[in-house]
């Protein structure tokens, strides 16, 4: 069945009504390189995208740019004072709460490799706006290519200016008129202090919010109601934001707006931590090359994007992620991206050399596994634990795609626990003695090798912890009654514990019950203790919580 579907195994469908999707994540202010923080919302939203198109969702990526207000000014004059201290102002300033990094003099090099000193004695606020314009579309040019050659797909690079520009599609008004304008005729809408205020504390937000402060300015809320409001007339069901954790205030007044206008429930906000490098267990924060913090693009360079995805998707969004370098570096089984590499790698050589290409490259590694293993092939044969196991591991693929798409954003232990299978049903294949037997044995090495290559295609998926506790405590239950398929649920629920919030945690508890009542019905203490063991799992939900209470 995988070999037939390939790239289609484990693909669900979604009702009409709850399928289209829009995600918005990175969404960075253009006026510097991304770090290694929008790195992590990278990943998340590629792989989150990815994981919901598999289980049935039409999935939009946006990507919305905060080129709107003071910052892009203080950008433009950023460049201004490189501009001119490169042409012998010593005394132009950066000014106060500006940008200083090494790009900015890169940004005012090109201007006078372009224009010499045309703009030395040029008007200071069209200087600005000059200026402000030509570093936006340097920095977006980074973020373009960063982005493509992160594998991330965006269908739309949406303008905050646009939400105060007049447009067609709102009868000539602007989405933020538009959208105001609604919500006064509703009554959510009210002026105090000469600012403009929406009722957000009607719709459970703490207080009302304001949208237009009493100078004039729009404030950065006054984006966010036109923007989610927009998103909706666009026709999507579901709005998923991937932000840092820094704007958890926001989400509450977000809502508001959106449940005044008709759509309560409509906004589900992915919040997360922090990025901190390491280099060999040290905290790392500048760059070698320049001194200055170390972009995502810096990372990628030394580490590989496999790597970063990988690492960035590595532990819940609600933890802080520490990123060691080094050990992303390592070519060895310590490090899991290695791991999972190797286990595909190695699976396709034994193809290679089965099907009589050994030492070729870029294959075409469907046809291979079709001459190498014959549609016909007996599989009765297959009886061994490690077979089954891994034969049960490749069945459940669709039921992890169709929990983890609206489920916990978290997974990668599913691509080690994969690796891990494969590594085990190869080293029994090549201790068999029948030729039948080790060739069965590479017709499962096909299965895992395309199963392997689907959960890499579709980046590392989520699970939802509590569905994933049940499903370990069943399947002990229903089919494993041998200590080494035991040791695999513990390691499952060992994993779970990184991950676990406290909705989850009965369940849990109650999974460890299960999985330890077997083990006391029938299997070997000892078996267990030698392999992975219930006590480390005990051990983990906390210093009152025994095998004796169990």
């Amino acid at each position: 069945q995988v070999r037939e579907q390939g790239a289609d195994y484990g693909k669900g469908t979604q009702p009409e009504g709850k399928r289209k999707v829009n995600i918005e994540y990175i969404s960075a202010n253009p006026t510097g390189p991304m770090h290694v923080g929008h790195g992590r919302w990278a990943a998340l939203g590629s792989a989150t995208a990815n994981l919901m198109r598999h289980a049935g969702y039409e999935v939009f990526e946006e990507f919305y740019i905060n080129d709107h207000g003071v910052q892009m000014d203080k950008f433009g004059l950023s460049i201004a004072a490189r501009y001119l201290q490169q042409l012998g102002h010593e005394d132009a300033a950066v000014p106060e709460g500006g940008y200083n990094g090494l790009y900015v003099n890169d940004i005012a090099k090109e201007i006078i490799d372009r224009d010499g000193n045309k703009w030395e004695d040029a008007d200071e606020h069209e200087r600005m706006v000059e200026f402000r314009e030509f570093g936006y579309a340097y920095i977006m040019k980074m973020f373009h290519d960063i982005t493509d050659r992160f594998g991330n797909h965006f269908e739309r690079w949406q303008s905050e200016r646009e939400m105060y520009l007049p447009s067609d599609e709102f009868g000539g008004k602007s989405p933020f008129e538009y959208c105001i304008g609604n919500l006064k005729d509703k009554g959510d809408i009210y002026e105090k202090d000469g600012a403009v205020w929406f009722k957000s504390s009607e719709y459970g937000d703490e207080k009302d919010r304001v949208v237009r402060k009493a100078d004039g300015d729009y404030t950065y809320f006054a984006s966010d109601v036109a923007y989610h409001y927009w998103k909706k007339e666009r026709g999507f069901d579901i709005l998923i934001d991937i932000w840092g954790a820094d704007h958890h205030g926001y989400i509450a007044r977000v809502a508001a707006v959106l449940a005044a206008m008709g759509f309560p429930g409509a906004l589900e906000v992915m919040l997360g931590q922090l990025v901190n490098l390491f280099r060999d267990g040290k905290p790392v924060r500048m760059s070698k090359r320049t001194g200055e913090m170390i972009t995502f693009e810096e990372l990628i360079d030394e580490v590989g994007i496999d790597a970063t995805r990988y690492y960035m998707l590595s532990r819940s969004t609600e933890q802080p992620i520490d990123f060691d370098i080094d050990v992303a570096k390592k070519q060895d089984s310590s490090n899991p991206v290695y791991y999972v590499q190797y286990a595909h790698a190695r699976i396709c050589k034994l193809l290679r050399d089965e099907a009589g290409h050994s030492g070729e490259d870029n294959l075409d590694m469907a046809a291979v596994a079709t001459e190498a293993i014959p549609a016909d092939v007996d599989l009765s044969v297959l009886t061994a634990p490690e077979e089954l196991a891994l034969m049960r591991k490749m069945s459940e693929f669709g039921d992890l795609i169709a929990l983890g798409g609206r489920g916990e954003r978290s997974g990668e232990e599913q691509l080690c626990a994969l690796g891990h299978d494969a590594h085990v049903g190869i080293g029994s294949a090549q201790c068999a003695g029948a030729a039948a037997h080790t060739q069965n044995h590479r017709h499962l090495r096909d299965h895992a090798g395309n199963l392997c290559d689907l959960r890499i295609q579709l980046g590392i998926g989520r699970e939802h912890i509590q569905a994933l506790g049940q499903l370990c405590a069943h399947r002990v239950i229903e089919r494993d009654d041998r200590a080494a398929g035991l040791c695999g649920h513990l390691q499952d629920l060992d994993v779970l514990l990184n991950v676990l919030d406290g909705n989850s945690l009965a369940v849990l508890i109650d999974s460890v019950c299960l999985l330890t009542c077997c083990i006391a019905a029938g299997s070997t203490h000892r078996t267990i203790g030698k392999q992975r063991g219930v006590f480390p799992v005990i051990e983990k939900l906390g210093e009152d919580f025994s095998l004796i209470d169990l």
